[in-house]
């Protein structure tokens, strides 16, 4: 359990069994007020005004106390840090008028990245979802992929499969945070990076704690060894080499056809899917708008399965190490 300094406030989060289905959900106590993560309350909050422009904060307050998902001082807080990143615009109903009106910009980066997390986010727990109403039961009434000698090698593919989402999600990043945002402003830079990597921590963390579950829900029943789940190390955008970052913008598509074959054999391929195109997509536009040559090659990757592509290294260790030197990020 969390606890956070607010008088007469908590909050937690749990794994309860939703509809047949075992999942990670946030649990509000103490007369449904609560104080959540201060990323987790920014969102919200941003969520409400994007889905009503022009209103008064006021409104803001009245919904996140309602919700219980934030105080009054915690929503100006908010407001003005908004304010001060350009991301929100307050406006006056008339020129002298005490009332204002409030405005989220939706072509703010901070504000795509924010509903890209969010988007990932779903999809990610759809998965997850679909792995425990699968696995999270007896081992006699799992899918028969193998027999039931073979059954921790069942259940270790798909934990090894559910663990390389995770990497798949930082590859699917690493362009935009390596080159891209070390170009903005300092304000939205620091806070892009703390979305995203504050997302991505609690998704690894999300995944070792069902692949954990599942993995005691076996032991429980069969006393067998199983891989233990990973850690997942991150690392600053400048400890990246060229070589690295080239190939990991590379290295996802090597494995789309084979972790398709897994998780449509363990009857998951329509949530894998969903999550694995939004990620893909976003990966290829990303690129592409800086190597528009190497999108069909990409393609061509997924449909031939054809060999590394060495003629572009060369050039891309040069045009990085350039990028790095002219912005002043070489060490």
């Amino acid at each position: 359990m969390l606890f956070f300094v607010f008088p007469y406030i908590y909050y937690k989060q749990v794994f309860i069994l939703d509809n047949g289905i075992y999942r990670y959900t946030d649990m509000y106590t103490d007369s449904d007020l609560i104080l959540v993560d201060p990323e987790h309350r920014r969102s919200r909050i941003i969520d409400f005004i994007l889905h009503n422009q022009g209103c008064s904060k006021s409104k803001v307050v009245a919904h996140a106390t309602e919700n219980g998902y934030a105080s009054k001082v915690s929503v100006y807080e908010v407001l003005n840090d908004l304010k001060r990143e350009k991301i929100l615009s307050i406006r006056r109903e008339k020129p002298n008028s005490k009332s204002h009106q409030l405005f989220i910009d939706r072509k703010n980066h901070v504000i795509i990245l924010t509903k890209q997390l969010q988007e990932i986010d779903r999809l990610l727990k759809a998965l997850l979802e679909k792995t425990f109403s699968i696995y999270n039961k007896p081992v006699k009434e799992w899918p028969k992929i193998y027999d039931r000698e073979s059954s921790s090698s069942q259940l270790s593919e798909i934990v090894n499969s559910l663990q390389y989402i995770i990497s798949f999600i930082d590859h699917a990043f690493k362009y935009l945070y390596s080159l891209e945002w070390p170009r903005f402003d300092s304000v939205y830079r620091n806070q892009m990076y703390t979305l995203f990597f504050t997302e991505l921590g609690r998704w690894h963390n999300l995944v070792n704690n069902n692949i954990s579950r599942l993995i005691q829900n076996y032991k429980n029943q069969i006393d067998d060894w199983i891989y233990p789940p990973q850690r997942y190390e991150y690392r600053h955008p400048k400890s990246i080499s060229a070589d690295e970052l080239y190939l990991s913008m590379l290295q996802p598509l090597f494995r789309i056809h084979r972790l398709e074959v897994i998780f449509e054999r363990h009857g998951m391929l329509n949530e894998y899917t969903r999550l694995i195109d939004y990620l893909f997509n976003m990966n290829i536009s990303q690129i592409d708008s800086v190597y528009p040559e190497l999108h069909d090659l990409f393609f061509e990757f997924l449909t031939k399965n054809t060999s590394y592509l060495p003629k572009y290294r060369e050039r891309f260790k040069r045009e990085y190490k350039e990028y790095l030197v002219k912005n002043g990020l070489d060490d």
